[in-house]
């Protein structure tokens, strides 16, 4: 319980600063994602059809403060040095027709979001749906680190927990947006599955079968795309990392049996809403080549559609990013790839296959869908969408690293060291992160660097922007301080995976 409640502490405070350090509406899809949560709470899950518009348009009454949202969002984003002359917000609670393409989406996590724009209609109750955003997601990244302190005991699975939590999925968490749920919640379903394939024989431990199973029924129910990963998850999770015997032991033991029906349910849910509200429909994206391109321009395209694919991992691309941006790409790709080595070095075979799954599935499954479905749909898959089944990666090599043949192969003040150097590296890209969202909305990517002494910016946030400047650089030192010592008892501790 106490790393549990200490590492949400961490997470809400990097969130917060998160929702706070950015304009409303710079995440993605955010001006509709919110209109779509103050349209759910208030009993409007499918809204009506938009004449003249795409078949994914909805349209849905709200209060009158979210119909600017759309013409504030494309200011700040594509402007950010002109936000000051973006459209002032409309503090009111006249109820209008406002139109959302994600109005079919699943309503979950708007039920659980929305709850703030019933109390009132101003700036402060916008602000308050990412915060709501920050608590829920925060529970299973916090559950998930608990647990694998707790049964990953020997491993570096922590490490691979945190590699797993780039600063695109912080980034996904301090705004509205159902992907960080998703996220977090996959993330707590592999941490739980991998984690009870390396549990010694007997009857396994009730917090991972409960954390493996809320994790799922909640994941499925989040985005339009959940059922498949949740599905996806659970068969290599299981049906690759854990032997026959080991699956029919598990299915005696009545909680399984139990939390696999609501899992099963919870899915068949998820799909009848889909089909039913047609939630797949959605606005395509600009192809960028012409429909009788030919092949190599079309590989060509994908291939760099990838690039952009693939370093959307690290954070969320922008055109403003700037060194800080590369930088991070760069560490987070090294720590994947060194973890990655890692894991197969010390893996079973079991381990091995399934982070070559899953190192496969993330590569060539954007590819082949973009190259399949381009011409109908676009460029339209994002590193966000592929988030939920990637992050396995790095948390089944954390839990492959460890044992006795870490022991054996490095001695107790390499290990600690190791650990500690991981530790500051994946923090240290939330803090650059962070910092450089802050710099950018407030003085431009190529302001400058020192915000604590700053006297005007061009965008002003809930805080004075040195405050938010020193409580970046506080939480992070804490963070790395704090996981520090969770980690070096983990994986240190007597117990082995």
């Amino acid at each position: 319980m106490r790393v549990f409640l200490g590492t949400f502490v961490v997470f809400v405070a990097i969130g917060l600063l998160w929702s706070i350090s950015a304009p409303l509406t710079t995440g993605p899809d955010e001006a509709d994602q919110m209109i779509r949560a103050a349209a759910v709470v208030r009993g409007e899950w499918l809204g009506h059809p938009v004449r003249h518009h795409t078949q994914a348009d909805r349209s849905v009454v709200v209060p009158k403060t979210y119909q600017n949202l759309d013409p504030w969002s494309g200011c700040v984003w594509n402007h950010p040095l002109k936000a000051p002359k973006c459209p002032a917000l409309v503090d009111s609670s006249t109820l209008v027709s406002v139109g959302t393409y994600v109005g079919r989406y699943p309503p979950l996590y708007y039920l659980l979001v929305g709850g703030p724009t019933l109390l009132s209609q101003d700036t402060t109750s916008v602000y308050a749906m990412r915060w709501m955003s920050v608590l829920v997601d925060s529970v299973f990244l916090a559950l998930a680190v608990a647990l694998a302190a707790l049964f990953g005991a020997g491993s570096l699975v922590v490490i691979g927990l945190l590699i797993a939590m780039t600063p695109l999925v912080f980034n996904l968490i301090g705004v509205v947006e159902p992907s960080g749920l998703e996220i977090s919640s996959a993330i707590c379903l592999w941490t739980c599955l991998a984690l009870l394939a390396v549990q010694p024989e007997g009857r396994p431990p009730r917090a991972l079968l409960n954390g493996a199973g809320f994790s799922a029924v909640v994941c499925a129910l989040t985005r339009t795309s959940s059922p498949e990963w949740v599905v996806g998850i659970v068969l290599v999770a299981i049906g690759v990392l854990m032997p026959v015997g080991r699956i029919r032991a598990l299915w005696e033991v009545r909680a399984v049996r139990r939390w696999s029906y609501a899992v099963a349910v919870a899915v068949v849910v998820a799909v009848a809403w889909i089909l039913g509200a047609q939630a797949y429909l959605f606005v395509p994206a600009d192809r960028g080549l012409k429909l009788n391109a030919g092949v190599s321009q079309i590989l060509n395209a994908v291939l760099i559609h990838d690039r952009l694919y693939l370093a959307n991992f690290a954070q969320r691309f922008s055109p403003h990013d700037g060194q800080d941006g590369r930088l991070v790409e760069i560490l987070v790709g090294l720590m994947v790839v060194l973890l990655t080595i890692a894991g197969v070095a010390f893996g079973t075979w079991r381990q091995r296959l399934v982070i070559g799954l899953v190192a496969l599935g993330t590569l060539l499954l954007p590819f082949v869908a973009t190259v399949l479905t381009w011409r109908r749909d676009g460029f339209i898959w994002q590193a966000r969408y592929s988030m939920p089944f990637a992050v396995g990666l790095p948390i089944v090599a954390g839990i492959a690293i460890g044992g006795p043949r870490l022991r054996g192969a490095l001695r107790r003040r390499s290990i600690s060291r190791l650990v500690t150097g991981a530790v500051v590296l994946s923090l240290l890209t939330q803090f650059v992160t962070l910092y450089g969202e802050l710099r950018r909305f407030t003085v431009g990517p190529r302001g400058p660097l020192d915000l604590v002494f700053l006297r005007s910016t061009v965008w002003s946030p809930l805080l004075p922007v040195p405050v938010i400047a020193v409580a970046i650089v506080i939480v992070s030192l804490g963070a790395m301080v704090w996981f520090a010592t969770v980690v070096r008892a983990s994986a240190w501790s007597s117990a082995s995976p």
